[in-house]
């Protein structure tokens, strides 16, 4: 029996997940098992079941992650959880996204150009978020690191990228 769960994603979040798994399911070897599986409980027995259906909807299959919880229980992520699990989704992609800028704008120069790629890169269409919406985020999250550079000088592990390897040294 195919067990899974469904959780609420913006969807340009949606999109990058479909294209950066090749498909929506879990396992702990991907992005989402791994930062999902905190958020999974056992479903309360007070809890009523209420249809998720719409474009701010996705679901996973569970049958493929390794969690200490027993499947056949009933599995779901709460509400606080489905809103933490898409804000750690949301920096995940934000640092991937200003990452993939910076490595591509010291060659084109041209921001609209690198953008566009990530975007085809990606499998994002413009359909769930804008252009000037990515742009605007590029901009300020520059802003942001600027501002966390100066305060933080002389700290030099506290300016790791989420990415960098060597942050799990510290």
């Amino acid at each position: 029996m195919k067990q899974t769960i469904t959780i609420k994603l913006k969807p340009y979040l949606q999109e990058f997940l479909v294209c950066k798994l090749g498909d929506p399911d879990i396992s702990n070897k991907n992005i989402i098992g791994a930062l999902m599986s905190p958020f999974l409980q056992y479903v309360p027995k007070d809890y009523v079941y209420k249809p998720m259906k719409g474009d701010d909807y996705i679901s996973f299959d569970l049958n493929r992650i390794n969690t200490r919880l027993d499947t056949r229980l009933g599995i779901y992520v709460s509400e606080e959880g489905q809103k933490d699990f898409q804000r750690v989704l949301y920096l995940h992609f934000k640092d991937i996204f200003v990452s993939f800028v910076d490595d591509k704008i010291r060659y084109t120069k041209q921001i609209k150009k690198c953008i566009l790629q990530f975007c085809f890169d990606y499998n994002m269409t413009f359909d769930k978020i804008s252009y000037q919406t990515l742009k605007k985020m590029y901009y300020r999250e520059k802003k942001r690191q600027e501002e966390q550079k100066q305060k933080n000088k002389g700290k030099s592990h506290l300016n790791l990228s989420l990415n960098c390897p060597l942050l799990f040294l510290l």
